[in-house]
């Protein structure tokens, strides 16, 4: 399911809305959607950007997917949405309750094991590390320290994705 910021699904004349985004609708159906509308990719300057803020280097193929696609939702139990940088941190400052620098950067929630989880990467002093770790709410609240409540869950973005949504079919 698209979720589209600004749409209140208990309103029970949604017209108006999806013409203002150029979406026909027929009542019950979306019977047009361009795909252009689809993906949102973000430019190299504003990654370049975001990593200024942060403060440090993003994976490579975290950075290669946001150039292509943009923030992705995927398919499946999991709940996986792929943010932006800026929008992690956000979550990552709030969720994981860091004010400083980061030591680790969740870029989506991760509700396969269990809700209130993340996936996200591990900050190496002037980067963030390529591997995906779980982040475990439930485990957090034993200290700060990442390894005491992080499990590793992939080599690469790309590795975790491609298993993940293998096991979706």
């Amino acid at each position: 399911m698209y979720v589209w910021p600004g749409f209140d699904p208990a309103n029970p004349k949604p017209a108006k809305f999806f013409k203002n985004l150029g979406i026909k609708f027929d009542g019950v159906l979306f019977i047009s959607y361009p795909v252009k509308m689809t993906f949102l990719p973000l430019a190299k300057d504003e990654l370049i950007q975001q990593e200024r803020l942060l403060g440090a280097e993003l994976p490579a193929d975290y950075k290669d997917l946001l150039q292509q696609f943009g923030p992705v939702h995927l398919p499946g139990v999991a709940n996986i949405i792929i943010e932006s940088p800026q929008d992690a941190l956000q979550t990552t400052h709030s969720k994981w309750c860091y004010d400083g620098t980061p030591l680790v950067l969740a870029i989506s929630a991760y509700n396969l094991t269990s809700d209130g989880n993340s996936i996200g990467y591990l900050r190496n002093g002037e980067s963030f590390g390529p591997e995906i770790y779980e982040f475990d709410h439930e485990r957090f609240y034993n200290g700060g320290d990442p390894s005491a409540w992080t499990r590793k869950i992939g080599d690469s973005l790309a590795d975790f994705l491609l298993e993940y949504l293998e096991g979706q079919t």
